[in-house]
């Protein structure tokens, strides 16, 4: 079966001029990767060479055989180095501020240097006990919310501090005709008694 393809540059579809035009739509459809073996064509690295990409980028060449984007002619004008720390652009995990050793303690693909998180958080724990019960005073009543907390854990190198977040477990409403301490006890479902005195005071880290 005879197979004849269109040139395909890295900008897109290339002019067809000097190169050879398909004679069979059928089977150019089945190409995956053009291959132009007219004199005077470049390399085929299709969708891969950008000017935005190294020289060094690979990419597959006119015979089949794995190349460059420098050395298939593509397009690849990457060489700014916008920070001066001795790495291009292309390469650079904190292209704008310098960090010649591309520290990335979490693995995120962006340097330490101009990473705004630096920690990468695992699931939220169950939630822990009470550590706060908040008293909330109405006009004919008052109600006590039952907090506890969850956390999460800085699983990468970064060792950056848990973070917390507030879990509500349940809460109790009652009339002023109702001592706020019995009120208290009464909606702590298993929470120690020696928190209701201790209401509005958090003991939680949110």
């Amino acid at each position: 079966m005879k197979v004849r393809v269109l040139c395909i540059f890295s900008l897109g579809i290339a002019s067809l001029a000097g190169c050879a035009a398909p004679d069979d739509a059928d089977t150019t459809a089945e190409v995956a990767q053009a291959i132009c073996n007219t004199p005077g064509c470049e390399d085929s690295c299709t969708n891969v060479c950008t000017p935005m990409t190294s020289c060094g980028w690979t990419c597959t060449g006119r015979n089949g055989a794995e190349t460059t984007c420098g050395q298939a002619n593509a397009p690849c004008g990457e060489h700014t180095d916008s920070d001066g720390d001795g790495l291009v652009n292309f390469s650079d995990n904190c292209p704008f501020k310098a960090n010649p050793d591309q520290k990335d303690c979490d693995h995120d693909g962006v340097g330490d240097a101009c990473d705004s998180l630096n920690a990468a958080y695992g699931p939220w724990s169950s939630p822990y006990p009470v550590c706060l019960i908040d008293r909330d005073l109405h006009a004919a009543y008052y109600t006590f919310e039952y907090w506890g907390e969850q956390v999460s854990f800085d699983t990468s190198s970064c060792h950056a501090p848990p973070r917390y977040r507030g879990y509500l477990w349940n809460s109790e409403s009652c009339t002023y005709t109702i001592a706020q301490t019995t009120c208290c006890a009464e909606g702590q479902v298993g929470i120690p008694s020696s928190l209701c005195p201790a209401w509005d005071i958090n003991h939680c880290h949110f």
